[in-house]
Order: C-alpha cells, then structure tokens, then sequence
C-alpha cells in the first residue's frame, strides 16, 4: 500500500486528502496458490467541520485478475463511500456511513452498505473501532458484515491539533 496524504483548506475547513495505490502481486496472498493480480487505485478526503464532526469520502477503483485452473477471470468495480464520525465526549466517537459498489459482477450495484459503529480512543495515540454493517441491495448480499480495528500512530511532537478525529486522518 501507498499513502500519499496532504493538508488542505476547503470552504474555511482544515481537509486532509489522499491519494492510495494497493498492489498485490503473485505470490503475496497465501491463501490461494493461483497467480493472482490485483490493484485498487482511491482518491480520500476527510473534513473536520467542526472538533467533534469529521466528514470523509472516498472513491477506489478495484482491479483484478487471476490466471486459475479453470481459466483466466478478470474483473473491475467503482465503489464509493461516505462516513460521518461524531465524537460527543473525548474518549469515544460513533461512526456511521453508506458504501456503494458497482461494476463487478456486470453492469449494476453490487452493494449499498449501510454501517455504523464506535470508536474508543484508548490512549493519546491508540484507538479501538467495532463496527458492523449490512448490504440493502445489489447481487452482493451480506446479511451482517462485523469489523473489529486497532490503529496506533505517533502524534506530531510540535502539532497541537484542535481535534482528536482530526489526528486520525493524517
């Protein structure tokens, strides 16, 4: 993976946007002895409206391609999403957001996810995020999807930030 990220201005609103590269080349996935090729080129912006409400989009394209026993397969999909985080005390915020897929099995919708869930920020640097979330509709069904997350980073040693979320983004 590479991660470009930069500070930006938007409407009088701190932004950080990002661009992402994801590569997985033959032989990095185990879990599957074909030889297997995939890329996931995504643009990302996340905005603090305010220190206890952050905004953020992201758009990916997904690119794939294995040559398996049975023949080649290729495929390509669009998938969009848009997350809203609230933090109404220091230690916590709730997460909820849309995700709209489309393109990998035809022309169509994959999926519409709906997701929400929390954020508990365990130390300065450190947070823990349970979130779950479930398709509405598309030929991708998925009754009840469940994520657990850990994520760490060191603050900056000179930056005062004026939000909490706002440390998570960069």
């Amino acid at each position: 993976d590479v991660l470009h990220p930069e500070a930006r201005t938007w409407f009088g609103k701190p932004v950080v946007v990002g661009r992402a590269f994801r590569l997985e080349l033959p032989g990095t996935n185990s879990s599957d002895q074909s030889f297997t090729v995939s890329l996931s080129p995504a643009l990302m912006a996340s905005m603090f409206v305010s220190p206890s409400l952050h905004l953020h989009g992201r758009v990916a394209g997904l690119l794939w391609a294995v040559l398996a026993d049975t023949g080649a397969d290729s495929r390509a999909a669009l998938v969009s999403s848009v997350d809203l985080g609230y933090a109404p005390v220091s230690f916590a915020s709730l997460i909820a957001g849309v995700e709209l897929q489309g393109g990998w099995y035809g022309a169509g919708v994959d999926h519409l996810q709906l997701r929400g869930g929390v954020r508990i920020f365990v130390s300065g640097d450190s947070a823990l995020e349970i979130s779950a979330g479930s398709a509405l509709a598309g030929s991708e069904r998925a009754d009840l999807v469940i994520w657990l997350g850990y994520a760490s980073r060191s603050a900056p040693p000179t930056q005062e930030s004026p939000s909490r979320l706002q440390d998570w983004a960069r």
